[in-house]
């Protein structure tokens, strides 16, 4: 069953033929169940919303825009908004695809360029990494959290933060943050070979926390 790429399968492994994907989208990078069933997706060169039937649905259309060029990662809010990524910028889509525009970035992040990125949501607040030192004009180091409107949260405090750019970021069920990266030390901890921190919910180092623990919710 030809599924370009997204299959459905029953519970004991079969393909579900009812699903398929009828177009080639591209290489698939996610996808997501979103609230009222449908399926977002996203590829190398789209962002697409399919049915349970795998049927393309039009009313989601995403035309790529400023410095969109392709969707990474991307994350759903609980308003059914969505955020979306790549290693240039972080926007925000109403639910049809479209820019929120109340979602203003300015100018964005600057002046390193880097594959490396990452962002979470942390309630209705955005952590973002990467290797920038600024933002929107801005002198950050690499980590910030954003408000619903794009703006840097000032009250988010890293210290001097990482001394290399970020490229994973996962926010717990606490608000408490695990990042890791191409760095050996953030803040004034210097954590060697290690590579990841537990940092507090406004942005502090977590001394005690063991990488160990969190192997199996990184990989996975």
């Amino acid at each position: 069953i030809n599924t370009y790429g997204i299959a459905r399968l029953h519970a004991n492994g079969s393909v579900d033929s009812t699903f398929m994907l009828t177009e080639n989208r591209g290489s698939v990078r996610q996808i997501e169940i979103t609230a009222d069933q449908d399926i977002l997706v996203s590829t190398t060169r789209d962002l697409f919303k399919v049915n349970l039937n795998g049927e393309v649905q039009s009313s989601f259309n995403l035309e790529f825009f400023k410095n969109l060029y392709q969707v990474v990662k991307f994350k759903i809010a609980g308003d059914g908004k969505i955020y979306a990524g790549d290693s240039n910028a972080i926007y925000r889509l109403n639910s049809d695809g479209s820019e929120d525009t109340s979602f203003d970035i300015g100018s964005g992040k600057c002046c390193i360029t880097t594959t490396s990125f990452d962002f979470d949501l942390q309630g209705e607040k955005i952590i973002y990494g990467s290797a920038f030192t600024q933002y929107n004009g801005v002198n950050v180091n690499k980590l910030i959290r954003l408000n619903p409107d794009a703006s840097i949260d000032a009250s988010f405090n890293i210290g001097a933060g990482p001394n290399g750019a970020v490229s994973l970021i996962k926010v717990l069920d606490n608000n408490e943050i695990i990042v890791d990266g191409f760095f050996t030390q953030f803040d004034v901890v210097n954590n060697g070979d290690n590579r990841m921190v537990k940092l507090s919910e406004n942005g502090t180092v977590i001394p005690s926390f063991s990488q160990k623990a969190i192997l199996p919710l990184y990989y996975g």
